[in-house]
């Protein structure tokens, strides 16, 4: 019995959108992503013949739908703001330390996903698709392939390029990947307040806790410590509201991919 594209969706929708997101690095242009992924995947649906998992399908659809706005940064944004105060990024870190850690835990959150993102968006697109697909959604490399429409050998390469950007960016930064690094969350959200930068928190809540001392109290590895960091993500719109939103925009002709 052929299954409704409704109740497909629904059933990948949280997956989706985990892709979306971290592909996007900003909750609204996710969520743009799913609505044109939606669109695009249902006057296709009819056609689909089940060459391959329907999940693996949908994938795609999500990764080529973000590669058009996808952004990347050159650099991290701490390199801008010591220059900014005619500091190097070793002497801004030092200045950060005296400032009193503030211990707001949903601000500490915010500032964290802030982060994590950030070191994403320093990646090319093709790593940070490959990488969030590999291992942070944790597929095979074939069923990446075949939504990347690549290799597996280029899987790998992406996903290893992407693994020593991580490495790079992090391990002298993040005190979560190198607890003798400077950059610590709690300095990061009092130097926020103090300073007038509020824009660097994300405003939105986080869809679950994640007890971050596991990464203090174990041996972890580099890639153990990526995958818990990057567990959390946006309370997502129910998927009743993200359908209800589509029809109101298909019914205003709103949507770009309908012109």
């Amino acid at each position: 019995m052929e299954i409704s594209f409704d109740k497909v969706y629904e059933e990948q929708y949280d997956k989706m959108y985990k892709l979306a997101y971290r592909l996007m690095a900003n909750k609204e242009e996710a969520e743009d992503v799913l609505q044109e992924a939606f669109l695009h995947a249902y006057s296709a649906y009819p056609k689909f013949q089940n060459k391959s998992q329907i999940s693996t399908w949908l994938y795609r659809i999500v990764v080529n739908c973000s590669y058009k706005n996808m952004k990347r940064i050159k650099r991290l944004p701490v390199y801008d703001i010591a220059s900014g105060q005619n500091m190097t990024k070793d002497e801004f870190f030092e200045k950060l330390k005296y400032y009193e850690p503030v211990e707001d835990e949903v601000m500490i959150n915010s500032m964290r996903e802030q982060c994590l993102q950030l070191f994403l968006k320093c990646m090319p697109s093709k790593q940070r698709t490959a990488f969030t697909l590999k291992v942070l959604l944790n597929l095979s490399c074939g069923d990446v392939a075949k939504i990347m429409d690549i290799s597996v050998g280029a899987v790998k390469t992406n996903v290893y390029r992407a693994r020593l950007r991580l490495e790079e960016n992090m391990e002298d930064k993040c005190s979560y990947i190198n607890p003798d690094s400077p950059c610590n969350c709690k300095n990061w959200v009092a130097y926020a307040i103090q300073n007038n930068r509020m824009n660097m928190i994300s405003s939105f809540p986080l869809d679950k806790e994640i007890d971050y001392n596991k990464i203090f109290e174990k041996e972890m590895n580099f890639l153990s410590k990526i995958v818990l960091l990057y567990e959390k993500y946006p309370e997502r719109m129910p998927f009743h509201t993200f359908v209800e939103n589509i029809k109101n925009l298909i019914s205003n002709k709103s949507l770009k991919v309908l012109s």
